[in-house]
């Protein structure tokens, strides 16, 4: 399920989603009896080993020869439940100190600088029940970033001039989410928790729960409490470490054991969990929330028992995945039909050690609103119907299997976020089993399931309606969360409309899409060298390229055809596509959902030059997938209430972009300029006038004037990639060339936009376009955005504690290269915002007066090292190869020839680029405020010179 609404964890706005942790392969070391020995996925050829430190520390070691960025994490079984009563956050608070100087590395932003400088990322989370710390770098740093990074468990500083300071980057943390509403909507449920029971804790922190005097007279400080924490809870036998790197295991091994022996021993601290989740006589209960959005949500939430003690079984998984499902004669499916439903998610929002929270989450209509007390006996007749069914132990069998494919087919992902993963894994999972655990559904167990569906009954809910319509008569105290407490729901009778739906529901058969054949293609067939390429097959009447590999060991393959025209880039070509992709994912979902579930994976998307059909996954089965979608594409179902849904759902998503970080929004508006997009209100009033017929013909004349191109990569053959070719040229025959497209350009004058948004946000962008449209302009860029990032984050946010967002950032929109310097505050003004800023860009000519050759080759090889990162699945693969072909680099080289312009950049060029910053010509301000006049908005557009033409 998505967790947006109830999603536990105090994650880093960079964060890259994480993927289940990697298959990892002990090395053999029969006679340690402090090793452990894992079970590796077959497709994982690198090795490793799991060993324990003498005092107490367990840690896994991953050697990958090959491997350009090294990466390690730490995770300490501690989180927010730990918080001390009347100190909530300091959890967090202490995760944030962590970051600001060591004994053996005093200096405030030395362990940031280090990182950043050689092409690496840092960052830290707090959840629950856990903080975990990581970090990922070019591989030949390893050592030395290894040694910065354990001194945070071995001797921080907690310097106290910085305790002051960090105190208010939390709280600009917790003022960047006061008005988010899936954080006010999660408050809202932990005032309804048992208040003995940490969930119902304040989990950020703020000025007054961090404030640095004592709790009582003569108490500890805060400094105090947070050195107390510290030492009791970050310990060895609370932590878990994982680290990768091209070394070999034995130095990886040693390298672990020499940085991270110092680590204090201890006992570890019994988990906080106290009582139930909601004390007796809570439940059930209704409760209405008003958000912020134009949202419209029914969430039914059950409290259930714990279910980590079967995480082979994974009960909740299972009913979760029938629960939600998407097939043909789902609970979805009949909902969305009834025009009352735009989307459903189903699974745990939380688990620990005490309970298990199971949420039906449903997105509803207008329709659906006033339908609620149908929709909610609709959705405990399809639970009960789950319950029932008489092949429950065949549908759990089929998903074991899938998860058993998926195990033994597992794909890569970025080192770091394996890393993070699988030291959050070993703190739930035995050791020897965090590899294939997560994987694991070990045989059907009919009264554990019966247990938990006997719990899913109208007796054991909490039902939450979500809408700004509602009445609400109280606030939470946090996050200002208005909801009505209603006590307990009357459990209606299905009625005769809900009855004429109940009987449209079924569970699905047996899912066609499982891939049988999982060979990968012979030796003799492929190219699986990093310096393979796809090549053209034919140029008419598809221009389609290809190429057979299976260098990531897996049967999986890739289908990417663009369908480019020259008019994609006109408004209403931009508000037409969306709605007719929107319109096509929803008619083709019921029927698709089972390629999902099989690990499969497809994709509708749009972009200035027309749009974009990707099909992934099991190579098997793809070309189901690629007719259906096809088919879809050529012949739409066309239905008036399925298209008012739509449109209705868009012209939402529009107007609740507002409510979007302000910083957000702004980066948002710099693309939608400089590539010459359509601003949201723009969008809003073309869409609103839409009428289906309009749609319908519109999509005619597009199909006409479509240019196909194909790129078919993975464990498919030459002759598969041309009959894919084949199919579609009879759709979609040659027309000729495609046309162009333009790129803006920003007038050679300053700028200044200024947009208004809600909250108490304000938020500041400054953007300085690169200005030619060459790969030297494009290199210098990213040694400028790469000479500025650390030092402006360190000064700005670190030091004058301007806000929680501040950065400075390589902003590239296509054929236009720049840099984005980002700041959002709760406390500043525009003004002072805009004034630091501009003091920050104004010193950098005097500190690149200290600029040597020796610095300028360590910013080449961090930009390298991002510019040419090696991609670790087919899917990065192509990414990096439809870049190319975009830039209308056709040998497949785009990546190569920046990171040679890069190398070629001379200490005089940098000097001299870095000179320019502050008379920069073309530079934009966007800025955003509450006290901004809404009027203004239509004026965000910026004044644009004679835009760039480039071929489709």
């Amino acid at each position: 399920m998505s967790r947006r609404l109830f999603s536990a964890q105090l994650r880093p706005l960079n964060q890259r989603w994480l993927v289940l942790a990697g298959a990892l392969l002990l090395a053999a070391c029969s006679g340690d009896p402090q090793t452990v020995e894992l079970t590796p996925s077959p497709a994982d050829s690198r090795s490793y080993r799991a060993f324990t430190l003498a005092n107490g520390l367990s840690a896994i070691v991953i050697s990958d020869p090959s491997a350009d960025k090294a990466a390690a994490s730490l995770d300490v079984a501690v989180g927010n439940y730990s918080s001390p009563r009347g100190r909530e956050g300091l959890p967090h608070f202490l995760e944030h100190m962590l970051f600001l100087g060591t004994d053996k590395y005093p200096e405030v932003n030395s362990y940031g600088e280090f990182i950043d400088q050689r092409g690496g990322s840092k960052n830290a989370y707090t959840s629950h029940r856990n903080t975990n710390y990581y970090f990922d770098i070019n591989a030949d740093h390893l050592e030395p970033a290894l040694d910065r990074f354990s001194r945070f468990f071995i001797a921080p500083r907690f310097a106290p001039e910085y305790v002051e300071r960090e105190r208010n980057a939390v709280y600009s943390e917790y003022q960047l989410h006061l008005k988010n509403d899936p954080w006010r909507q999660r408050y809202v449920l932990r005032e309804l928790a048992n208040p003995e029971h940490p969930y119902s804790l304040f989990m950020v922190g703020d000025l007054s729960t961090l404030r640095e005097q004592p709790l009582v007279a003569g108490g500890p400080t805060l400094r105090e409490e947070l050195l107390s924490f510290y030492r009791r809870y970050y310990i060895a036998e609370q932590m878990k470490l994982v680290v990768g790197g091209r070394e070999s295991l034995d130095e990886l091994e040693a390298m672990v054991r020499d940085k991270f022996a110092e680590v204090p021993a201890g006992q570890r601290v019994a988990s906080p969990e106290q009582g139930p989740l909601f004390a007796p006589g809570t439940l059930p209960a209704e409760v209405h929330f008003r958000p912020e959005a134009d949202l419209r949500e029914l969430s039914i939430i059950y409290s259930l028992p714990s279910s980590e003690a079967h995480w082979q079984q994974k009960p909740i998984n299972f009913l979760a995945s029938l629960v939600g499902s998407e097939a043909s004669g789902s609970l979805l499916d009949v909902l969305r039909r009834a025009g009352w439903v735009n989307a459903l998610s189903a699974g745990s929002a939380l688990s620990d050690a005490s309970a298990t929270l199971f949420v039906v989450n449903l997105e509803l209509t207008p329709a659906g609103l006033e339908n609620r007390k149908v929709i909610v006996p609709l959705v405990q007749h399809w639970l009960d119907l789950i319950a029932a069914d008489p092949e429950l132990a065949r549908r759990y069998q089929e998903q074991a299997s899938l998860l058993q494919q998926a195990f033994q087919f597992e794909q890569q992902g970025a080192l770091v976020d394996r890393v993070t993963r699988l030291a959050d894994t070993m703190q739930r999972l035995p050791l020897a089993r965090v590899l294939d655990g997560p994987y694991l559904m070990s045989g059907w167990d009919a009264a554990l399931i019966k247990r938990y569906t006997a719990l899913l009954n109208a007796d054991n809910r909490l039902v939450m309606v979500t809408a700004k319509e509602l009445a609400v008569d109280r606030k939470a105290a946090y996050f200002e969360s208005e909801y009505r407490l209603l006590g307990a729901p009357t459990e209606q009778p299905l009625g005769f409309g809900g009855s004429a739906l109940a009987a449209e529901l079924r569970l699905p058969p047996a899912n066609p899409f499982i891939a049988e054949n999982t060979q990968l293609l012979a030796s003799t067939e492929v190219a699986n060298s990093a310096g393979a390429v796809p090549q053209r097959l034919s140029a008419a009447p598809i221009e389609t390229w290809h190429l057979a590999t299976t260098r990531f060991n897996v049967p999986h393959g890739q289908i990417i055809l663009q369908l480019q025209h020259e008019s994609a880039q006109s408004q209403q070509a931009a508000v037409y596509s969306e709605l007719l992709m929107r319109y096509l994912r929803d008619q083709i979902n019921d029927q698709l959902y089972p390629a999902l579930q099989a690990g499969l994976n497809f994709a509708l998307q749009r972009d200035g030059r027309g749009w974009r059909l990707v099909v992934g996954g099991y190579a098997d089965k793809q070309p189901l997938v690629l007719t259906a979608l096809l088919d879809a594409l050529e012949t739409e179902q066309w239905d008036r209430s399925r298209f008012e849904r739509i449109r209705q759902s868009y012209l939402e998503d529009i107007s609740n972009a507002k409510n979007e970080f302000p910083f957000r929004q702004l980066l948002s508006l710099l693309s939608v300029a400089v590539e010459g997009g359509w601003l949201p209100q723009e969008q809003a009033a073309t869409a609103a006038q839409v009428e289906l017929p309009a749609l319908a013909e519109w999509a005619r004349q597009a199909r006409q004037q479509w240019l196909p191109r194909l790129m078919v990569t993975g464990n498919f053959s030459s002759q598969q990639a041309l009959s894919f070719a084949e199919e579609i040229a009879e759709r979609y025959p040659y027309r000729g060339a495609a046309g162009h497209f333009e790129v803006a350009q920003l007038a050679h004058q300053p700028q200044r936009s200024e947009y208004w948004v809600p909250g108490n946000n304000q938020a500041a962008v400054l953007y300085l376009p690169a200005g030619a449209d060459t790969l030297e302009a494009r290199a210098i860029n990213l040694l400028v955005a790469e000479w500025l990032g650390n030092p402006f984050y360190t000064e700005l946010r670190t030091q004058r504690q301007l806000g929680y967002v501040v950065a400075a950032v390589p902003r590239n929109f296509y054929r236009q290269p720049g840099i984005a310097m980002v700041v959002q505050s709760p406390d500043f003004s525009l003004d002072e915002i805009t004034a630091a800023v501009d003091e920050f860009v104004a010193a950098q000519p005097s500190r690149a007066q200290s600029l040597n050759s020796q610095q300028l080759e360590q910013l080449k090889a961090s930009v390298v090292g991002r510019v040419t990162e090696q991609p670790k699945n087919l899917a990065e693969l192509n990414g990096q190869w439809v870049e190319s072909l975009l830039y209308g680099y056709n040998s497949f080289d785009f990546r190569q020839q920046v990171a040679a312009a890069v190398a070629a950049v001379s200490l005089e060029q940098l000097s001299a680029a870095i000179d320019t910053l502050a008379v920069q010509p073309q530079r934009w301000w966007l800025l955003a405020s509450p006290q901004i006049d809404p009027e203004l908005n239509p004026h965000v557009r910026p004044k644009t010179a004679q835009p760039r033409r480039y071929p489709l």
